[in-house]
C-alpha cells in the first residue's frame, strides 16, 4: 500500500510541477503595428514608441504576406508576427 502511495503522490506532483511550468511560458505576444516591437499582449501601449495597441480594427484591412493575418490599412507592422507591411 505505501508503494502504491507514493507513485500517486509522485504523479500528483509530476502535474504540478508541469502545470506551474507551463504556465510560466504561457505570456503570449504581440507586435507594435507602428514600429514593430515587441510587446506583451495585455499592454495597452507599446513599450518602445509609447503608441496605443489596442485600437479597434478598422473596416480597411490588408493581410501580412507572412502569417496571413488581417491588419488594418494604416499598419506598418503585423501585430501578430512583427513583419513589416507593404
Amino acid at each position: 500500500m505505501p508503494y502504491i502511495l507514493d507513485k500517486i503522490t509522485n504523479s500528483i506532483s509530476k502535474l504540478t510541477h508541469r502545470e506551474k511550468t507551463s504556465s510560466d511560458f504561457s505570456e503570449t505576444y504581440i507586435y507594435c503595428r507602428f514600429c514593430g516591437r515587441k510587446n506583451p499582449e495585455n499592454r495597452t501601449s507599446c513599450k518602445a514608441c509609447k503608441m496605443r495597441n489596442d485600437v479597434a480594427p478598422s473596416e480597411l484591412l490588408n493581410v501580412c504576406e507572412k502569417c496571413d493575418s488581417a491588419v488594418n490599412y494604416d499598419d506598418a507592422y503585423c501585430f501578430h508576427c512583427g513583419t513589416a507591411i507593404s
